[in-house]
């Protein structure tokens, strides 16, 4: 992948179905802010 990607050959796939938490399609990512908010603020 490295040389493909070094080559400009390399085409990412963009259709992306990932759906659990954390995951591409899924990041969670104002669960993650308010855990620091209230982390931060404790």
């Amino acid at each position: 992948m490295g040389k493909a990607i070094e080559n400009g050959n390399f085409k990412p796939k963009k259709d992306i179905e990932h759906t659990h938490e954390g995951s591409l399609g899924n990041l969670c990512l104002e669960q993650i802010k308010a855990k620091m908010e209230q982390a931060l603020s404790s």
